[in-house]
């Protein structure tokens, strides 16, 4: 992140990465217990992600219906960047969601 000067402020400038193929993955996870672990599996990555906590939102207004599902929790295993290097994720803490909308 780079600072850019205007008069007496100070506001972050935030940059987007050049589009990436970052490969295909599966994600695989249990909908009928949400905090068993979540497994995400492919060329470029290999890993598992335990959840601690979820968090669930439902909205229901008849002619939308809204489900959220976050998991947060901790990251093992590795990935590849795209010049080859494996990193681990060992100890990274993170979130996983699933979304589900209608109209």
């Amino acid at each position: 992140m780079d600072r850019r000067h205007q008069g007496h402020r100070e506001r972050p400038v935030r940059r987007r990465p050049a589009a990436q193929d970052r490969g295909r993955a599966a994600l695989t996870y249990d909908r009928s217990d949400w905090l068993r672990p979540w497994r995400i599996s492919g060329e470029r990555v290999g890993a598992e992600f335990q959840p601690f906590h979820e968090k669930v939102a439902r909205t229901n207004l008849g002619v939308v219906v809204n489900e959220t599902r976050q998991c947060f929790g901790h990251f093992s295993g590795w990935a590849k960047t795209d010049d080859g290097t494996t990193v681990t994720l060992d100890g990274l803490v993170g979130w996983a969601e699933e979304e589900s909308n209608r109209r």
